[in-house]
């Protein structure tokens, strides 16, 4: 039986990519929160709208940035299954692996440099931030130009030697791919909050 996707900002870029592979129905600003006829919700339409959006008491899949105030998603996550991540794709959750990892034997600096079009309202990205709560120190650089979809540079150095990760993604497939996977990993799941490193476990 297929999922019933709530589609939270189906208008938006990565509202249509999403669309574009599962059918939704579709959310909108207007749109009632009570009652909504799905099995679980996919937000990606602003972080000033969440408050609203947790007030559906269903499943939630959060694909919003730009969030000052986590402690509403925790609350919430006390009675239903929230899953949030900055970044959906599969790269940008190796890339946060690797990093880690080379962090802790890579002494040196550390610069984070993320990409993203001109129409992005948020600097630094929600995945910049994310990818820097595990490097210490990490000095971030926010570059917004052209139609660049998404892309995160990390680079270790020191005087000796210089070692980069990097992660660009192509198309917003990528994200809607990552998206859905999490929707379907959240059904069934009891209350809690779930994300990327949940997912591949």
């Amino acid at each position: 039986m297929a999922i019933k996707i709530g589609l939270i900002g189906p208008e938006g870029r990565m509202g249509k990519a999403i669309s574009a592979l599962h059918p939704v129905i579709p959310i909108f600003k207007h749109t009632p929160r009570s009652p909504l006829d799905c099995d679980i919700l996919i937000d990606v339409s602003s972080h000033k709208a969440l408050l609203e959006n947790l007030s559906a008491g269903k499943p939630i899949v959060i694909g919003t940035t730009g969030h000052l105030n986590f402690a509403p998603i925790q609350e919430a996550a006390k009675h239903l299954p929230i899953f949030y991540s900055a970044n959906f794709t599969l790269g940008a959750a190796i890339l946060n692996e690797t990093a880690k990892l080379v962090a802790k034997y890579f002494a040196g600096d550390i610069d984070l440099i993320e990409t993203h079009h001109t129409a992005k309202k948020d600097a630094p990205s929600g995945t910049a931030l994310h990818l820097s709560k595990n490097l210490q120190n990490a000095k971030i650089h926010s570059l917004r130009s052209g139609s660049t979809i998404g892309e995160h540079t990390i680079i270790f150095n020191n005087a000796e030697e210089k070692l980069t990760l990097s992660h660009q993604v192509h198309s917003r497939e990528a994200f809607a791919k990552g998206a859905l996977a999490a929707a379907r990993f959240l059904l069934g799941k009891p209350p809690g909050l779930y994300g990327m490193e949940h997912l591949f476990k």
